[in-house]
């Protein structure tokens, strides 16, 4: 998997020795490197709300619901490998960004669900 993400990782440790003096990510005109940075930022702070949305549905469900959801987020991994691959070593950021975005709302709406009216088990399986 880890050569899959290659151009991903590549464009992240590109983008952490700048860190320093990159963070004016709302500035016009930014440098490739900069760009890069700022994309980073933006990505691993939708995997990371991800993430975070995963383990507060898998403490919302039952144990069965759970392995419901799990089996959902491995499609869901498939899915995004097959559509933000775009070679062997490449990954289309913007894809990844956007199907990973998708997936963190789609959570967060299974969670507003859950805490609000209850789990609609038959969603669990979506990806």
């Amino acid at each position: 998997m880890l050569n899959k993400w290659k151009t991903l990782a590549v464009a992240v440790a590109f983008a952490v020795p700048m860190a320093a003096h990159a963070d004016n990510c709302d500035q016009p005109n930014l440098t490739g490197f900069d760009s890069v940075y700022c994309f980073s930022k933006i990505y691993i702070g939708e995997d990371t709300r991800m993430g975070d949305n995963y383990r507060t549905m898998r403490s919302l469900l039952s144990s069965g619901e759970f392995g419901t959801l799990r089996q959902a987020q491995r499609n869901w991994l498939d899915y995004r490998d097959r559509t933000c691959m775009v070679g062997p070593t490449t990954v289309n950021v913007d894809c990844a960004l956007n199907v990973t975005r998708a997936r963190a709302d789609f959570l967060q709406a299974r969670i507003t669900e859950c805490r609000s009216v209850g789990c609609a088990t038959s969603r669990l399986s979506e990806y």
